[in-house]
């Protein structure tokens, strides 16, 4: 009895402190999912680098160094383009002249545009133009900011990448076997626990495989097709384009389409028609073949669950709902068919015991 009071106690204590612990870890919240996620798809090279090396401590110094250096590389490669593209976009925006694309090609648009318009409403001309344009200098200040808000923010991307750099050492030596010691703690069977650890890792590796696969894969291509259709920023086109195909549903056609409108209104119909069917059709394979065929055999989720997990999880978790999203729907149905087949065996038992 006293130790059942005792133990009551103390999960009085624990629930009381978890508020406060969950604050302090708040912050570190985001750089230790990165940790985990990383954790799953490098254990192979951590594996390989263990039985080269035969000690977990340094293979597990040397894939977290290599994984530093990835991301260091791939950060100053984009950080370097964007600020390139950026820069041109800016001067183009604040410093017209006659061979200037984007201001010669917003002004022959708003022309048309107010033209037409006002060939079929009683309006001046000069009134519709006059707001078009308004529109389209808001636009171009607001899609300024936005990407030099994401630029300034690349201190605290550097912390982050530090502290999950830190903890993908510690996961990486010490994360099997805590996971070993906390299955046996659990109320459940041992067999249990592996097949739910194997769902939260082949869900890890199939969201961020097919995510990481159809991002870089869009990005090349549009980004190839502005570039040879001769549209400016293509490089830092193609990256949003990339980025905006983690969106569910719309995908990259988040950029692609307003690029297509403008070159219409512009009145390059044989450019507009090129890069639509270009980008189109490379969308609909990337997100209907290739996103697919890298996540088969990993996620056992229907591709629109995945879809509306992603958009759920992203309301939910903002931009780690991505990840959290699908690894939080797969983990619910892989618990209820692990409830299925607890409660199949129940109902077997008593009949396999009257056997004779």
């Amino acid at each position: 009895m006293q130790r059942r009071v005792q133990l009551i106690f103390l999960a009085l204590i624990a629930a009381a402190l978890l508020p406060f612990a969950w604050r302090i870890a708040e912050p570190f919240f985001a750089a230790l999912l990165l940790a985990v996620i990383l954790a799953v798809l490098l254990e192979p090279v951590h594996a390989w680098l263990v039985r080269k090396l035969g000690r977990p401590g340094p293979a597990a110094q040397v894939t977290t160094a290599f994984a530093g250096v990835l991301f260091a590389i791939a950060l100053w490669t984009v950080g370097t383009i964007l600020a390139q593209q950026v820069g041109a976009a800016y001067i183009s925006l604040t410093q017209p002249s006659a061979n200037d694309s984007w201001t010669t090609g917003v002004s022959r648009a708003v022309d048309r545009i107010a033209e037409a318009v006002a060939s079929r409403i009683p309006v001046d001309s000069a009134v519709v133009r006059g707001e078009l344009l308004r529109y389209a200098n808001g636009s171009a200040a607001w899609l300024l900011r936005a990407v030099g808000s994401v630029l300034s923010r690349a201190s605290a991307a550097l912390v982050t990448m530090l502290l999950m750099l830190l903890f993908l050492n510690e996961l990486l030596r010490h994360g099997r076997g805590w996971v070993e010691r906390s299955l046996p703690a659990l109320p459940m069977e041992a067999e249990t626990g592996e097949r739910l650890i194997r769902n939260i890792q082949n869900t890890i590796i199939g969201v961020v495989g097919g995510t990481f696969v159809a991002a870089v894969s869009e990005a090349v291509l549009t980004a190839a097709a502005f570039a040879v259709a001769g549209i400016p920023s293509a490089a830092m086109l193609g990256f949003f384009c990339g980025l905006a195909s983690i969106v569910p549903v719309v995908g990259c056609s988040l950029v692609w389409v307003p690029v297509v409108i403008y070159q219409i209104a512009a009145g390059a119909y044989a450019k507009a028609a090129a890069v639509g069917i270009w980008c189109g059709f490379a969308t609909v394979v990337i997100d209907n073949v290739v996103r697919p065929a890298v996540a088969r055999g990993h996620v056992q989720l229907h591709s629109l669950t995945i879809a509306l997990s992603i958009i759920g999880g992203t309301r939910a978790f903002g931009a780690l709902g991505i990840i959290l999203g699908p690894l939080i729907i797969s983990l619910l149905l892989a618990v209820l068919r692990e409830v299925r087949r607890i409660a199949a065996d129940a109902r077997n038992a008593p009949a396999s015991m009257t056997r004779p």
